[in-house]
């Protein structure tokens, strides 16, 4: 990371709320309020856009412009759903370089122009759907547990998990059912087919899930591992999945949940004295403060070594020796076993 690049997302971390009210203003006299409608009054278009330069701020605080392009791939695909077409794209992008090329200074302006520069780039590629999450072996399986959750029958859900759990064996169960579920479930959000009750009914429906079946786990371990969700990050699905694969590798897990604040979770290491920290980071928004916690949990416990996963770390093979990482993975079996991986080196 450069120091230009360190400077831009300081300034942008500090004027977050007059740039995104800017930005807002601008895209507002261009393309007209009647425009604009779909994404609801101005104040939760200036939080949207705020949301956005957040996102700026810690591509650049970290030297990783696609932390930045990913979101800005995601909302092309929320916008393109609705019905925002690619003039409205085209405009935000136009507007967020004109009001920040005015408003930043000439040195922070140098660090950000290359990156609006990729990002003009990538709106003007077609734009691909992704792949289906109800693909795979257990596609079919993964459908009827989604129509379960969106039911939003608690009874049916739990037998449904429990008797796919039985056939399939829990291991596959998750993988190849409860993630794509939950992943179909954030596609179908993104979208606008569901609302956000749906979604957290669907999400708390997966936690009774993981919580209810039961196989057969190894023996013990003898090796205890922390699992949490980085500080800010309010996702903790991903993390509980990676929990209970741990438990049931023989693991004694402690699970600290979503938004663990930095401090406490240290202490909490040394309190727990673990052999292991597992951290989740589900949006790239929270990068930095898992640096943070690493960055401390290697000072005050420098034997415990910390794995991390989450979506933020699916598009940028990088991260997570950039955050401070020992190691990375991007499902709950894979970091079983590099958790056991790590223990063992260390």
């Amino acid at each position: 990371m450069s120091s230009s690049s360190a400077f831009a997302a300081s300034v942008l971390d500090t004027t977050l709320s007059a740039s995104s009210a800017g930005v807002a203003l601008y895209l507002r006299e261009r393309l007209g309020a009647r425009k604009l409608a779909g994404l609801g009054s101005f104040e939760e278009l200036s939080a949207d856009l705020r949301v956005r330069l957040q996102y700026l701020a810690e591509a650049l605080a970290l030297g990783h412009p696609r932390v930045y392009l990913q979101h800005v791939e995601w909302m092309r695909g929320a916008h393109l759903a609705r019905g925002l077409g690619q003039d409205y794209l085209d405009a935000t992008r136009a507007c967020l370089g004109a009001v920040l090329c005015e408003d930043l200074p000439t040195a922070a302006w140098a660090a950000v122009e290359p990156v609006l520069a990729e990002e003009e780039r990538l709106l003007a590629a077609p734009w691909l759907e992704p792949p289906d999450a109800l693909r795979g072996p257990c596609a079919a399986e993964a459908t009827r547990l989604v129509e379960a959750l969106l039911a939003g029958s608690r009874p049916r859900a739990l037998a449904l998990a429990q008797e796919l759990a039985d056939r399939l064996g829990e291991a596959d169960f998750v993988e190849q059912v409860l993630v794509p579920a939950q992943r179909e479930l954030g596609r179908l959000w993104q979208r606008g087919e569901i609302h956000v009750g749906e979604e957290h009914l669907g999400s708390r429906l997966t936690e009774d899930i993981l919580a209810r079946i039961r196989g057969r786990g190894e023996p013990s371990l003898g090796k205890r591992v922390v699992v949490a969700s980085a500080s800010g990050d309010l996702h903790e699905i991903g993390a509980r999945m990676v929990a209970h694969r741990f438990e049931r590798g023989g693991w004694d897990v402690c699970f600290l949940g979503a938004n663990v604040p930095t401090g406490d979770l240290v202490l909490s290491l040394q309190e727990l004295e673990p052999h292991l920290l597992a951290l989740s980071v589900t949006l790239g928004l929270h990068l930095r403060a898992a640096a943070k916690i690493i960055e401390k949990a290697h000072a005050g416990e420098p034997r415990v070594p910390v794995l991390v996963g989450g979506p933020a770390f699916e598009f940028d093979s990088g991260l997570w020796r950039t955050i401070g990482a020992d190691a990375m993975a991007l499902d709950a079996v894979s970091a079983e076993r590099t958790g056991r991986e790590l223990v063992a080196r260390a």
